[in-house]
């Protein structure tokens, strides 16, 4: 009977072992999509009317170093260029047609071609707006370009717009536990938005309510 039950116990341990293996393969698959789908650097991005790029000149005399941004129609206007068309061509493409119309006006041109893709944060942080990224940034890039977050910011609600999708952002791995896989990278257009925690409305709520007291206080003391 000893002998049973070891047995059974071995066969009832395998099969454990293969289901915890392919949980942990599950969910290195998932986290491998997840950074597949939301990450991209800039060269593997397209500008958008509202990006644009910053010419950096070393070895021209002629004033070509500045920001130029892609208009509505997609096109975008360069010094001594003239219009270029930027529709559905990836950066690092266009990237190359700059330099290379460039080398044909200039002997050996110095020049740097960087993306200025555009995104934006809004609520609880200290300077809301919108930014422009290289395509490199990640979210706590973004984060602290806007001042940081304020004391009213909840971590466990931040959550990303993309593509008019919305994916939630597990903000307090990525600050408090430093975990890397929670902190993608982001893309042109994208829109981060940052929520009050309970507390912060709660006060406010509060407050309105302290603000209506008063007021019924001073229509009754009229009214009497």
């Amino acid at each position: 009977m000893k002998n049973a039950k070891k047995y059974r116990v071995s066969n009832l341990a395998k099969p454990y072992s293969k289901q915890n293996k392919s949980v942990k393969m599950k969910n290195l698959l998932i986290a491998i999509a997840f950074i597949l789908v939301f990450t991209a650097n800039s060269f593997a991005q397209i500008l958008k009317p509202g990006d644009g790029i910053r010419l950096t000149v070393y070895n021209i005399e002629d004033k070509v170093s500045g920001d130029y941004f892609v208009m509505e129609d997609g096109t975008i206007r360069l010094p001594y260029l003239g219009i270029l068309d930027a529709k559905e061509t990836f950066f690092n493409v266009l990237k190359e047609k700059i330099i290379a119309k460039y080398d044909s006006i200039y002997k050996n041109p110095e020049l740097s071609v960087q993306p200025l893709f555009r995104v934006s944060i809004i609520g609880e942080v200290n300077k809301p707006g919108v930014y422009y990224v290289t395509g490199f940034e990640k979210i706590s890039d973004v984060l602290a370009l806007a001042g940081g977050k304020t004391s009213s910011a909840d971590l466990d609600e931040i959550y990303l717009v993309r593509d008019g999708k919305k994916v939630e952002v597990d903000a307090e791995q990525i600050f408090e536990e430093g975990n890397v896989l929670a902190d993608f990278d982001v893309r042109s257009g994208d829109k981060i938005f940052v929520p009050r925690n309970f507390w912060a409305k709660s006060n406010d709520a509060s407050i309105l309510v302290s603000a209506l007291a008063v007021i019924a206080a001073i229509i009754g003391i009229f009214v009497n």
